[in-house]
Formats: structure tokens, C-alpha cells, sequence
């Protein structure tokens, strides 16, 4: 994790340690995840999860770990869906595949002018096909 990712995460993390400890407790977890409307059994999975040394509350090594478990996580997923996308294993998607994947996921036939602006906006060097790196670029801007 870069230095640059480091210290976002330490603002993160003093924005939820409202009372200043360099510790989050449970209490100021769910009061920060309240406006998300989380289950409570969600919520008490991932304190558990985060909460590594089973101290009661969250110091910034653990949320560091947990951030970075949940990042791995979605990568693997999102390598798995570029995968399943990549119908002719070239490790690209050509615009055909993007078109048959943004069609399966909308459940219907989406423009052609649509997903060609999609293309564009996904292929960032411009050669016509999407990589992996540039698919998961995209999809972590959503």
C-alpha cells in the first residue's frame, strides 16, 4: 500500500474515531455505518473480522488489514468476472464481449452507440480491446 493510500485510510480511520483513542469501538463503528443502513449481523461479522486481536475495538493496523483483505477480495472477483467475459481467452475483451456483457447484465439490448461510448471511456490506451487492469479500473471508479 502506498504512502498516498496510507494516509487516506489514516483519515478515514480518525474520522471514525470520533473520541480520539487511536481506537475505533464498536459503538463508533455502527454510528459511522449508520446512514448506510447495514444489517446488524453484517455489521457485527465485519467488527469481528476487523477486530483481529478480539480487544473490543479496531486500532489502525487492524482496520489497515481488514481494508486490504476486502480489496484482495474484490480484485479476485473482479479478475474472475474479466475471465468469464473473456469468451476467447485472449486476455482482453474485445468490443463484442463487452457488448454480450453489458447485454446479459441490463437484461436487454443496449444501443450500439452506448456501449461503443462505454468502450471508449473503458479503454484507456486506446487499441480497441479492454484489459483486465483497465476493466478493473472502471469498475472501482463505480
Amino acid at each position: 500500500m502506498s504512502k498516498q493510500q496510507l494516509k487516506r485510510l489514516r483519515k478515514d480511520f480518525d474520522l471514525i474515531d470520533v473520541d480520539g483513542t487511536g481506537k475505533i469501538t464498536r459503538q463508533e463503528f455502527e454510528d459511522a455505518m449508520a446512514e448506510c443502513e447495514m444489517d446488524k449481523a453484517w455489521l457485527d461479522e465485519v467488527f469481528s473480522e476487523a477486530d483481529a486481536d478480539g480487544g473490543g475495538d479496531i486500532d489502525f493496523n487492524e482496520f489497515v488489514r481488514v481494508i486490504q483483505k476486502d480489496k484482495e477480495r474484490m480484485e479476485a472477483e473482479l479478475r474472475d468476472t474479466f475471465k468469464q467475459c473473456d469468451k476467447d481467452g485472449s486476455g482482453f475483451l474485445s468490443a463484442d464481449e463487452v457488448t454480450q456483457m453489458v447485454n446479459a447484465k441490463a437484461k436487454g439490448r443496449i444501443p450500439a452507440d452506448k456501449v461503443k461510448a462505454m468502450m471508449n471511456h473503458i479503454d484507456k490506451d486506446g487499441d480497441g480491446k479492454v484489459s483486465v487492469e483497465e476493466f478493473m479500473q472502471c469498475l472501482v471508479e463505480f
